[in-house]
């Protein structure tokens, strides 16, 4: 039989995680360490399944965040804009978190 997991989202930090069920409808979070019941299941199957929901949550948690407002020209340097006109999304974000560093 295989373990089933759950897709739990934290009440202080507000990151997805997936997480083993248990009978107790307790967990702790990994990234904050805060102990809280089980409100709500935003999905549940395998590690791997759960894993990959996990990642696409917290990542249009990203895009919905601060960031979104940003334009993707605000954040190219202006003696390399030529080298990053086609930027994507994705490029754009990861140039944000080097720069805010």
């Amino acid at each position: 039989m295989a373990q089933r997991f759950w897709v739990l989202r934290c009440c202080s930090c507000h990151r997805f995680q997936g997480q083993q069920a248990k009978r107790s409808g307790r967990w702790s979070c990994s990234v904050c360490g805060q102990r809280q019941a089980v409100q709500k299941v935003y999905g549940q199957g395998t590690g791997l399944e759960c894993r990959r929901h996990v990642q696409k949550l917290n990542l249009l948690q990203v895009f919905s965040g601060p960031l979104r407002s940003l334009d993707c020209a605000s954040l190219v340097p202006p003696h390399r804009d030529k080298l990053f006109v086609g930027c994507s999304v994705l490029a754009c974000l990861f140039l944000a978190r080097v720069s805010f560093r």
